[in-house]
């Protein structure tokens, strides 16, 4: 019985140290990369692993919204088609041989992060996909992002696509200065319709950090397997704006309050 008792006990050991070695532990704090800067001036203000390049998912829906916001008619029709309607990961269920406009499309993209709006809007963007990939490089160089490079508009793992948290940042603030991508993802709920036959699509925004915290003035979520979990946020406190990116955390709302209180020297993150 003690013999039994014993290898019990082994066993537990060595799988609990399996657990720790392989991957039960991708989100720890040692993986992690976050910035946090002064929208207006652009000084990073706090960073841990800023210019790692990696994954940074749904992240990238921010370049692929500022991009085509001012690019685009925001009134134009797009049309949905087959390849929308079958694109893995987060969607709103877009169908082929639907029309919607970009704008409804934009809410759906930042609000509900949905892959099929990206693939609708890269469709349907000026001289095609690949030119909207080609302009959301240029426009994170303009940026001032240099460890970056984008080769699709949702951020689905692909070779050759990555950023980091200081260039996100960078690229987020400078999202943030366009009234339109601000009036989007400071929005909590929106309610886009189909133009031939009305379908009325319901979108609330993922970002919790909007409903939490009152100082939150938009952000994006995102996730993969790849990148962990992922969070831009953006808060404003009487004059003063920051933009704050976290990368690959497991607790991505605890680490971004945490960092928020830093910067404003809040005792305690006050609720709406």
């Amino acid at each position: 019985m003690i013999n039994r008792i014993k290898i019990i006990l082994i066993s537990i050991i060595v799988l609990n140290l399996v657990f720790l070695n392989f991957g039960f532990n991708t989100y720890s704090e040692t993986n992690e990369s976050y910035t946090v800067t002064d929208r207006k001036t652009g000084e990073i203000l706090f960073e841990k692993n800023g210019n790692i390049r990696r994954s940074v998912a749904s992240l990238t829906k921010i370049l692929t919204a500022i991009t085509i916001i001012e690019s685009e008619n925001l009134n134009k029709i797009c049309n949905i088609s087959k390849k929308c309607e079958l694109i893995d990961g987060s969607k709103v269920y877009l169908y082929s041989g639907e029309k919607f406009t970009v704008t409804d499309l934009l809410y759906g993209l930042l609000l509900r992060s949905g892959n099929d709006c990206a693939i609708a809007l890269s469709e349907n963007f000026i001289g095609g996909s690949k030119n909207l990939i080609n302009k959301m490089n240029e426009f994170a160089v303009c940026c001032g992002a240099k460890n970056s490079s984008f080769k699709n508009p949702h951020g689905l793992e692909e070779e050759g696509h990555y950023s980091t948290s200081n260039d996100m940042a960078r690229i987020a603030a400078r999202a943030m200065k366009n009234p339109v991508y601000r009036k989007i993802v400071s929005s909590k709920n929106y309610t886009a319709k189909e133009i031939t036959s009305g379908r009325v699509l319901y979108f609330k925004n993922k970002n919790k950090m909007l409903f939490s915290n009152k100082f939150c003035i938009g952000g994006k979520t995102g996730f993969t397997r790849v990148s962990g979990r992922c969070l831009q946020t953006a808060f404003k406190n009487e004059d003063r704006e920051i933009v704050c990116v976290v990368l690959g955390h497991g607790d991505t709302y605890g680490l971004t309050e945490r960092l928020f209180r830093k910067v404003f020297d809040i005792a305690s993150v006050l609720h709406r």
